[in-house]
């Protein structure tokens, strides 16, 4: 994805004359997470064990932070399910 910010007249000194300045953002892929709007996604590979028994495992933020996600024993997994952890992301 690319994004590009025009800054219109902009001016780095005092008294010096301002211009415009454009500033263009690519996003590159990462080796954990996708992007969809503002969301990240991540996939986990879980075995019957842990689908069905509870698990936890820990996933390092792009900030460098340690999430832990945890599923407690007696909820079960089902393939395809999607599970998020609010307040857990990065400020705009």
């Amino acid at each position: 994805m690319v994004q590009c910010l025009f800054l219109v007249g902009v001016t780095l000194q005092p008294g010096a004359d301002s211009g415009n300045v454009i500033v263009v953002l690519q996003q590159e892929d990462h080796k954990t997470f996708t992007r969809k709007d503002h969301d990240l996604y991540m996939t986990h590979q879980l075995g019957m064990t842990e689908a069905l028994c509870g698990m936890q495992f820990v996933v390092q933020q792009l900030d460098g932070r340690q999430l832990v996600l945890r599923n407690p024993p007696g909820l079960v997994i089902e393939p395809g399910m999607l599970r998020h952890k609010h307040g857990t992301g990065h400020g705009l």
